[in-house]
């Protein structure tokens, strides 16, 4: 194991938002006078505020409103209830900390939601950074958001980094920043056939890592 520092993304990865975001992006819609079913919710949820935009077709005066709504709802406190880890998310925070790896999070969502989150939880202590869009506000796969993340550890190379997503742009981006990563598949329970690297849960991954349960 020659890894030294984990980044994770948030949604899908560590935490299963989907009836969070349902919640977040009906509101959002509801306040400019359109309507989200569930299934375009998990849909925009894999897409920056920026695509959905434009794929929607929100009307540019409804902009502003709608991007408030979104964010707004994004730290109501019937939102963070609904917001739940992985069953193997703890343990996996455990393990990489216990192996003296250090732990980041990069994510499309915003860094000051992500901490509320993580201080929910009392897990805020386990990452020394968080990028979240209100810090880099270039998207997935644009490599910045990681780049961005690496240059918080200048001691680590980029061989000694991986980066660990749920979606193939969290995969380009790190190819992009010339890491390595790996993507946890938790929704079609299959390899998705462009990755050799496609793993059910984090467990497998950070087995895959020889990351060690316990430290030596």
């Amino acid at each position: 194991m020659n890894k030294k520092l984990v980044i994770y993304d948030f949604d899908g990865t560590l935490f299963d938002t989907y009836e969070s975001l349902v919640l977040v992006y009906q509101r959002g819609f509801a306040a400019i006078g359109m309507e989200c079913t569930k299934e375009e919710c998990a849909h925009h949820m894999h897409h920056s505020l920026g695509e959905t935009i434009m794929e929607r077709k929100v009307p540019e005066n409804l902009i502003p409103l709608f991007v408030e709504k979104i964010v707004d709802a994004l730290d109501d406190d019937d939102v963070i209830s609904l917001i739940k880890p992985f069953p193997e998310t703890l343990d996996a925070l455990k393990r990489c900390d216990k192996a003296c790896c250090k732990l980041a999070i990069v994510t499309g969502n915003t860094t000051t939601h992500v901490h509320k989150v993580l201080k929910y939880y009392g897990w805020d202590e386990y990452f020394s950074c968080v990028i979240g869009s209100d810090i880099c506000p270039e998207t997935k796969p644009n490599p910045a958001p990681l780049n961005k993340a690496l240059s918080s550890f200048p001691i680590i190379s980029k061989e000694e980094a991986v980066y660990i997503g749920d979606s193939l742009q969290d995969l380009e981006a790190a190819k992009r920043a010339g890491i390595d990563s790996y993507l946890v598949n938790r929704a079609s329970k299959e390899i998705i056939p462009t990755t050799q690297k496609g793993y059910f849960d984090l467990t497998s991954i950070l087995n895959q890592l020889k990351i060690p349960t316990e430290s030596k």
